[in-house]
């Protein structure tokens, strides 16, 4: 994957997630998002509880955060020692 790439996740109950790259969807997964049930009847209910109930929220969220960031921020070498 590549920064170009966008990550999306829609919808409250009946969720899709989808990976857009140059405005065409090449993924789309439509899920029920469980967690929705617990949203409505928490006051508490934030961000880190969403994340933790849907991974793809999650997982999109990341992406957004290191899709732009040089590949040594990440700690690993960029070549396979031979």
């Amino acid at each position: 994957m590549t920064p170009e790439v966008v990550l999306r996740v829609t919808g409250s109950y009946w969720r899709t997630f989808q990976v857009v790259r140059n405005q065409i969807v090449e993924f789309q997964f439509s899920y029920l998002f469980t967690g929705a049930i617990a949203a409505a009847i928490d006051p508490t209910y934030d961000t880190l509880d969403e994340e933790a109930d849907d991974f793809f929220v999650y997982v999109t969220r990341m992406w957004e955060y290191w899709k732009d960031r040089d590949p040594e921020d990440f700690g690993g070498a960029s070549s396979v020692a031979e």
